[in-house]
C-alpha cells in the first residue's frame, strides 16, 4: 500500500520542550474502549487497558534529537469528529537521559 502525500513544508510537529523541529516517532499507542495496540521499534503489543474516553484515540511518541525530550500528539475519534491535542493523563514533555532512545523510523 502506498501513500501519496502533500506535506507542505510549513507543517510539521515541533519539540513541546525546546521548539525543535528534529523530533522522532517512538511508538504509536492506540486505545479503542480500552483495547490497546501498541507498536514501537521492536514489536506490536496488545493489552487492555481503561478506555480513553469515548470512541478511539492515537496518542504518538515522539523524541527530540536536541533537547532529548519526549511528547505525545494525541487524536480523539467520535462520532466523525476529530480532535487532536496533549494525551490525557501523560505528563506533556519528559527528558530521557543522554543518548535519547530508538526511534521507530528514521531516515
Amino acid at each position: 500500500m502506498g501513500w501519496d502525500f502533500d506535506i507542505g513544508v510549513e507543517e510539521h510537529v515541533t519539540c513541546r520542550g525546546c521548539s525543535g523541529d528534529n523530533c522522532h516517532p517512538l511508538r504509536v499507542r492506540v486505545n479503542q474502549g480500552g483495547k490497546v495496540t501498541q507498536v514501537d521499534h521492536e514489536r506490536v503489543h496488545s493489552e487492555t487497558a481503561v478506555p480513553s474516553g469515548r470512541g478511539t484515540s492515537v496518542a504518538i511518541e515522539f523524541s527530540c534529537e536536541d533537547c532529548l525530550a519526549t511528547f505525545f500528539v494525541a487524536f480523539q475519534f467520535h462520532k466523525g469528529v476529530t480532535y487532536t491535542g496533549r494525551a490525557p493523563g501523560i505528563p506533556d514533555v519528559r527528558q530521557v537521559s543522554e543518548g535519547g532512545l530508538p526511534a521507530m523510523w528514521r531516515d
